[in-house]
Parts: C-alpha cells; structure tokens; sequence
C-alpha cells in the first residue's frame, strides 16, 4: 500500500528562514543555500537523527517553492 503524503504549507517568511535566505536572494543564492543545507541535514550523514530527517524534508519544501519562480510568486501574494 502506498502512502500519499499531503503537502505541507510553510508560511511565506519560514520558506525563506529554512533556507537561510534573504527575501531578495537570487536563484543563484537560493540554489547553493539549499545543496549546502542538503549536505548538513542529510539522514546519511546523521544517522539515527529523526529530526535531521525532519528538517531535510522542510528544506526540500521551501526549495521547491523558492526555487521556482511561479510559485515564489504566488507564495509571496
């Protein structure tokens, strides 16, 4: 059986605050912010760490988010 997962909505300041970007950062900025989060958080690397998962997963949210510029936009209205 496989689970669907329900998609979590951030608040627009947390997408940016789970990042550790500014509001005004570039995709450029955006795009090493989250590789260099990934690296950090990533279960792999800290194994047996339920939160480490946890935060990965928000991470990926607000990159697909911020990362694309549709959506950014219609996070930011």
């Amino acid at each position: 059986m496989r689970r669907e997962s329900k998609p979590v909505t951030l608040p627009q300041d947390s997408l940016y605050e789970t990042l550790e970007v500014s509001p005004n950062a570039s995709p450029a900025v955006i795009r090493a912010a989250y590789r260099c989060l990934v690296q950090l958080c990533h279960p792999d690397k800290n194994p047996g760490d339920a939160s480490a998962a946890e935060r990965l997963s928000s991470i990926n949210q607000a990159y697909a988010v911020l990362s694309d510029a549709q959506a950014r936009t219609r996070a930011v209205q």
